[in-house]
Order: C-alpha cells, then structure tokens, then sequence
C-alpha cells in the first residue's frame, strides 16, 4: 500500500489539517468484560478524537461484555439532548 495518506487509514490516521472532517459529536462504550477488543483502543481513539476537537462520550460500563445493544435508550437520549443543545451538525 504505497502511498497511503493519513487520512486514508482511517480516524487513527487522520490529517490533523482538517479537524472539520467526520462527525463532531463521538459516543464509544465498551464494556470492562468485552473480550474482543483492548480497553486501550477506546482510550487511544477517545484520545485522538478530541485532540482533534471532537466532542467524546467515553464510557466503559463495569462488567458488561461485548453484547450488543445493552443500552439503546440511553444511545437515543444522548442524541437526543446532542441535537437539542444545536450540536447535531459538523
């Protein structure tokens, strides 16, 4: 893969030049029991994210493991208050 940009590899390789790029507002949960992915993977992404002037909702819920859709009304809720403050556009 020669001449692979940073903004071509994804979010963790994004061109700190554009910060406008993407969505604004990030939700990530991951659950301390999820046995498929480091807990440091969200960690680094919340980190790169809002170094680059995203709004983060970072949150591990204790004992929960990769299983899904354990809290979609608190997922509406979020978006729901997000759009209402007028934060919902880039």
């Amino acid at each position: 893969m020669t001449g692979l940009r940073g903004h071509d590899a994804g979010i963790v390789g994004h061109d700190h030049r554009n910060t406008q790029a993407g969505p604004q507002h990030w939700r990530i949960r991951v659950g301390t029991a999820d046995r498929d992915t480091s807990h440091a993977i969200a960690v680094i992404l919340a980190t790169r994210l809002q170094n680059t002037g995203k709004q983060v909702d970072l949150f591990m819920p204790w004992d929960v493991p990769h299983s899904g859709d354990y809290d979609l009304d608190e997922l509406f809720g979020w978006i729901d208050r997000t759009v209402a403050a007028g934060q919902g556009g880039r």
